[in-house]
């Protein structure tokens, strides 16, 4: 059965998708998928998140995750999502971007539910 692995972004992984998606696919193990970035994620928004993790490596996690679909043996880049930030007043922002190629196959809820379980996870004092 396919299902979805989350790996957050770091600052390394950010620097390499801004260098060439071909670089992001070889540190993610993945074939280098044929359009990139999603939807709603642009050079802006990666730099966005870059600047995010540059300013405290600590907030990985709280930014950026890439969407890695697992299916008989192979690894597939799909979409990326995740937080806006660390919880404001005990909550958090989350949006998520899936290929269109990929859309409509439950990817997006899968990795949804995965987020919010991550963020349940992680103790009160972060926030």
């Amino acid at each position: 059965m396919a299902h979805l692995e989350l790996i957050a972004a770091t600052l390394e992984l950010t620097l390499l998708e801004l260098e060439s998606t071909k670089a992001l696919a070889a540190a993610l193990d993945v074939a280098e998928p044929p359009s990139w970035p999603p939807p709603l994620n642009d050079e802006l928004s990666q730099r966005w998140f870059l600047e995010k993790l540059r300013s405290n490596p600590g907030v990985a996690g709280w930014t950026m995750w890439y969407f890695v679909l697992c299916s008989g043996g192979r690894r597939e880049l799909v979409g990326n999502g995740g937080f806006k930030g660390s919880p404001q007043e005990g909550q958090v922002e989350l949006g998520y971007s899936i290929l269109p190629e990929h859309q409509r196959n439950g990817y997006a809820t899968e990795a949804t539910r995965g987020l919010i379980a991550w963020r349940s996870r992680i103790p009160r004092l972060t926030e």
